[in-house]
């Protein structure tokens, strides 16, 4: 999964190197958090919010619904990895879900559920967005 790109996210309302970038992020946090190194983790959640921030005056105005969605999942990791006590099934819960199809992703219309996603970090263009 780290840095391949689906046919589905060649779709994406954001660059596919950009989703491959935040998608090899992602799974390296993850990895990092079921071998038990939580000072790694923490460090390179880090590197996801980083580059999270510095591409958002360029991604947000491509799908700010998607861009909404997804900071709202990168926000939930950066709070569970980053927790004062870090509980690794919150941590893996959180991670998976930005890594995995989701429900939750808003439609055009803002119904959850309305546009299919390969990922958070991967999901597809809304309709008309």
């Amino acid at each position: 999964m780290t840095g391949h790109i689906s046919p589905q996210e060649a779709t994406l309302p954001f660059p596919p190197a950009e989703i491959a970038k935040f998608r090899t992020i992602t799974s390296d946090t993850l990895a990092k958090v079921d071998s038990g190194d939580q000072r790694a983790a923490t460090s390179r959640v880090t590197d996801l919010e980083t580059a999270w921030d510095d591409d958002q005056s360029t991604l947000e105005p491509k799908s700010e619904k998607a861009w909404s969605f997804l900071d709202g999942e990168i926000d939930r990791v950066l709070k569970a990895v980053r927790a004062p006590h870090p509980d690794k099934p919150t941590e893996v819960d959180a991670l998976d879900a930005l890594l995995t199809p989701s429900a939750e992703q808003p439609g055009d219309d803002g119904r959850p559920g309305a546009s299919p996603c390969v990922g958070a970090v991967g999901c597809r263009a809304v309709p008309g967005a």
